[in-house]
């Protein structure tokens, strides 16, 4: 995408081009897709309810990949929870997550399992990496967490992977804990309620080099890129104030049509 010159008639019988965005501009790059990428799902024996069944030979498996998660509703009330812990799945060291957050909620649960799973009120607790183990079937350290803070239902996420072209998060186990080392009783128990979901970021990125302000400089040289693709965009504000629009010209770009 390149300058974008509005036209807008100034007499009855003509139309005469005029710049009502100029370089400088304030610009910014937008992906309004989001929900169109939702996309969580699992082979009929790797639902979330696998994640937490305290077997290694079981596993969470979501399609949906990158910011797929669970969410979790312990039978036995709230808890606080100050530190979890992940085992690998049985395969496919790509499909480890690589990144979490932590979210809680004392709202009733009403998403659904292959849902966005924020139909409630979630508050973030924390964020972090993860460098679980090469090997399979194997629980991964502790991951401490700040929280002294008590609620009814926990939200994981996991917004990457170890290698993000692996298109498919899994695991075999999670454990949460009330202890910030992994020790103790666990928070989670065979049959309470998982949820599996998908949640994934807005992803509008340009590279350093081709970033929206490009698409007002009235440089031909220059372009803008967006990685979010289909239902991305700008939004523009004139420097010079309210206008009316009325047509638009677009140059393209220098290279992939």
């Amino acid at each position: 995408m390149k300058p974008v010159i509005l036209l807008i008639p100034v007499a009855a019988s003509a139309v005469f081009a005029a710049d009502l965005i100029t370089p400088g501009d304030p610009a910014l790059a937008i992906d309004r897709d989001l929900a169109a990428l939702i996309n969580s799902d699992y082979p009929s024996n790797d639902s979330a309810a696998s994640a937490i069944d305290r077997r290694t030979d079981t596993k969470y498996a979501n399609t949906g990949g990158l910011y797929s998660g669970i969410i979790v509703t312990p039978a036995a009330g709230s808890s606080t929870v100050r530190s979890f812990v992940i085992t690998t799945a049985s395969d496919v060291p790509d499909r480890d997550p690589a990144s979490w957050e932590l979210y809680g909620t004392n709202d009733v649960v009403s998403s659904t399992d292959n849902s966005r799973g924020d139909a409630e009120n979630w508050t973030l607790i924390e964020s972090g990496t993860l460098d679980l183990p090469a090997a399979r079937l194997t629980a991964g350290a502790a991951v401490a967490v700040t929280n002294e803070t008590a609620y009814t239902s926990y939200r994981i996420l996991f917004p990457t992977l170890r290698n993000a072209a692996a298109g498919i998060l899994q695991f075999a186990e999670i454990q949460l804990y009330s202890t910030p080392n992994g020790s103790g009783a666990p928070v989670l128990s065979q049959n309470d309620a998982a949820l599996a979901i998908n949640l994934p970021a807005l992803d509008s990125r340009s590279p350093d080099a081709e970033q929206v302000q490009n698409v007002l400089d009235s440089d031909p040289a220059t372009k803008y890129l967006n990685f979010g693709k289909i239902n991305t965009g700008f939004i523009v504000t004139p420097a010079a104030g309210a206008t009316v629009a009325q047509s638009l010209i677009v140059t393209t770009a220098n290279d992939a049509v």
